[in-house]
């Protein structure tokens, strides 16, 4: 699932913003649906991006639907938060000025997320309770009960949410995947070597934090930045794990960011969205086999 919100032309020159997510080679073979979500909108003041990975375990049989609850509900509750900062001065004081007062909005955002995705999946099961999924009666005894037990579990996928305005950018992130910024020599960088609190110790041994978890609040990583110049930052990019794991180098997935980069500043958005939408299944066939997700903002030149 791909989204893509445009609010009406305001006669300016646009920022391009755009998401994509396929199925990978893996999925197709195994007859399973696509368990990536992502996102993207626009507004005059500001860029949104979300992407989401459904589990691929076999519990988690309604990851597609929590992938895209995700997206769905990253994007209100980040909606409401901006139309604040806008609106309220001193909202948008305390947030761009107080270290201490912005580190609080942030994490309050992430807990948002988490109870208004814990609410969707919540109305999902009332109206669809496991019981009558085909997919949880032809489950293993012990996935059986650990759904019984934590029926949330079934809906397990990771966040991340990138927002840039002209003045600065910032990245809410749950789990594994990736997200990248372009210099302004259009040099893509992995965010979590500039911000280190990104980094997340407990992504080994193939696991991942999500929002299924009880501590997926103190689990969230965020990073803020503030731009004295709009122009040192050319672009944001999210890429969920099975296109950097379709790589045998960092280097060589960097590369890969800066031609998606250097696509979307050379093309209309739709042309570059096509070329970006041919490659990728080849990428997963080649590479990790799994779905993959893109989603970018592109500054206009």
């Amino acid at each position: 699932m791909g989204l893509f919100w445009q609010q009406e032309d305001d006669g300016r020159q646009r920022n391009k913003a755009d998401c994509l997510s396929v199925q990978g080679l893996s999925h197709i073979r195994a007859g399973k649906e696509c368990q990536d979500s992502s996102l993207c909108w626009q507004e005059k003041k500001y860029d949104g991006i979300i992407i989401s990975d459904g589990h691929g375990g076999e519990k988690y049989i309604r990851s597609a639907t929590g992938s895209r609850f995700a997206c769905e509900v990253g994007k209100e509750i980040l909606s409401t938060f901006m139309a604040t900062l806008e609106n309220n001065r001193d909202f948008r004081r305390e947030f761009y000025t107080q270290n201490g007062e912005r580190e609080k909005m942030l994490s309050q955002l992430e807990r948002s997320i988490i109870q208004h995705w814990h609410e969707r999946v919540a109305a999902d099961l009332a109206d669809h309770p496991l019981d009558t999924d085909d997919r949880y009666r032809a489950l293993e005894d012990g996935d059986r009960a650990a759904l019984v037990k934590s029926p949330v579990k079934a809906y397990g996928a990771t966040f991340i949410a990138a927002v840039l305005t002209d003045s600065c950018f910032f990245v809410l992130k749950l789990g594994d995947g990736n997200a990248c910024l372009l210099t302004r020599d259009l040099h893509a960088q992995l965010l979590n070597h500039l911000f280190p609190q990104l980094e997340d110790d407990e992504l080994q041994f193939n696991l991942t934090t999500s929002l299924c978890n009880s501590d997926a609040d103190v689990a969230f990583k965020h990073c803020f930045c503030r731009l004295n110049d709009r122009r040192a930052v050319q672009g944001l990019i999210l890429t969920t794990d099975g296109i950097i794991n379709s790589y045998q180098s960092e280097q060589a997935y960097l590369g890969f960011i800066e031609n998606i980069f250097a696509g979307y500043r050379e093309q209309q958005r739709k042309d570059a969205h096509a070329e970006l939408a041919e490659f990728l299944p080849r990428l997963s066939e080649k590479g990790s086999g799994d779905d993959l997700s893109v989603a970018i903002i592109c500054r206009k030149k």
